[in-house]
């Protein structure tokens, strides 16, 4: 079973290999600590930003239901989703598109 698009033919006529996206290791283990820091802070933005931003295939089907974060967010739009900011130190710059 391939999950995704794009599958890869082989030799086999009903053989398929899947393209799978790859975070190195070190940009990975960077979202998965900002993701431990917005999980304990309950921060459900920053939360769901960052799986928005790093999850290719993740499309959320409905609106924000956690109901500490609706108390705290009354008055606001809750169905609003911060822009992913840049959480990468500035030394840090973006790959390159031409070498994927």
């Amino acid at each position: 079973m391939l999950i995704g698009g794009n599958p890869i033919g082989t030799k086999h006529p009903r053989i398929y290999r899947a393209r799978e996206n790859c975070i190195p290791w070190p940009e990975l283990k960077d979202y998965l600590d900002l993701l431990e820091k917005g999980l304990d802070a309950g921060d459900v933005e920053l939360v769901l930003t960052l799986l928005l931003d790093v999850v290719v295939d993740f499309h959320p089907q409905g609106t924000i239901e956690d109901a500490v974060w609706k108390e705290k967010r009354k008055g606001k739009d809750i169905n609003t989703v911060v822009q992913l900011k840049d959480f990468r130190s500035p030394q840090e710059s973006e790959p390159d598109a031409s070498s994927s």
